[in-house]
C-alpha cells in the first residue's frame, strides 16, 4: 500500500492544531486582552476589596461573594485567585454552613 503524501495545505498552516491558534488571535481583537494575567496590584485591589466585604458581614456565602463580583463586573476567575490567595496567606477560611447549606468564608 503506497504512503499518503503530506498535503500541501497541512504543512504550510501548520498542522491539526493550528487552528487554536486563530481562535486566540481572533478573540484577542475582539476583547482587546492579549491573554495576559491581570496584574498584581489589580490583583492586590480585588482581595482588599473582597476582605472588607467579608470583615462587614463576618461571613459571606458564595452565592452572595457572586452576586457581589457579577454586579461589579468582576470575572470568576479573578474572584477565584483572590480569595485563593486571600486563603494561602491565612486570612480568609473556606468552610460549610449546614444551615444555608452553603460555602462560606469567614475571616481566619
Amino acid at each position: 500500500m503506497p504512503r499518503r503524501k503530506k498535503a500541501s495545505s497541512e504543512s504550510e498552516t501548520g498542522g491539526i492544531l493550528a487552528f487554536l491558534s486563530g481562535e486566540r488571535e481572533q478573540e484577542e481583537k475582539r476583547t482587546g486582552r492579549s491573554g495576559e494575567t491581570p496584574t498584581s496590584t489589580a490583583v492586590a485591589g480585588l482581595e482588599a476589596e473582597v476582605l472588607s466585604l467579608i470583615r462587614a458581614s463576618g461571613a459571606i456565602t458564595k452565592s452572595k461573594l457572586w452576586s457581589w463580583a457579577k454586579r461589579r463586573g468582576i470575572r470568576p476567575v479573578d474572584l477565584y485567585r483572590a480569595l485563593q490567595s486571600l486563603q494561602a496567606k491565612g486570612l480568609v477560611k473556606k468552610g460549610f454552613d449546614a444551615q444555608s447549606e452553603e460555602l462560606v468564608y469567614k475571616l481566619a
